[in-house]
């Protein structure tokens, strides 16, 4: 088991550990160019991207995420998720945020492409792979995607995405860290 410390933000959430391990984001980090782009679909609270821009302030990175107020996975009423105050706490220089979901991004920045594009949205596998068809259009024909929560229990549908998407794409998986699995267009 996983010491809490090695958790990016918050060591425990409603939801168990919150966000990477720094191990899976300088995993990440490692495919980013020197002066490179990077788009994180799903930014949570923003400790992540954070930390990444922090590591690498020559990179530039864009965060997406339409903050919704209700959790489709959570019988209660009502949980307020991705707290816009602390993503603006989070936020680093070569850094911003676009409220919105991918499509709505894609749709109002066409032609923008990125070195990598880092998935880790809402977990369930229409969603994934609706990020993952998007995130093909972000990518720079050399760049990378990066979805986390892959090889997880408790986040099957993020596996069953991940290994559809591969097998009906020109897309291959190129590299995994724990939780971090890398794709590549072939």
């Amino acid at each position: 088991m996983p010491n809490n410390d090695d958790y990016i933000g918050y060591p425990k959430s409603l939801f168990g550990n919150a966000g990477c391990k720094r191990s899976e984001a300088d995993f990440i980090l490692g495919y980013l160019p020197q002066g490179g782009s990077m788009l994180e679909i799903g930014t949570y609270h923003g400790f992540t991207i954070g930390y990444m821009a922090t590591e690498r302030p020559d990179a530039k990175f864009v965060s997406v995420d339409p903050f919704p107020q209700k959790r489709l996975d959570i019988k209660k009423d009502e949980y307020p998720i991705g707290n816009v105050k602390l993503w603006e706490q989070n936020k680093r220089t070569n850094n911003e945020l676009f409220i919105g979901d991918i499509i709505q991004f894609h749709l109002a920045n066409k032609g923008a492409e990125f070195d990598v594009v880092f998935v880790d949205g809402n977990h369930y596998h229409d969603a994934v792979m609706i990020d993952l068809e998007n995130s093909i259009h972000l990518t720079k024909n050399d760049g990378v995607i990066a979805v986390h929560d892959y090889g997880k229990i408790a986040h099957d549908d993020v596996d069953e995405a991940v290994n559809e998407f591969v097998a009906n794409t020109e897309w291959h998986i190129i590299g995994m860290k724990e939780s971090v699995v890398i794709l590549k267009k072939r």
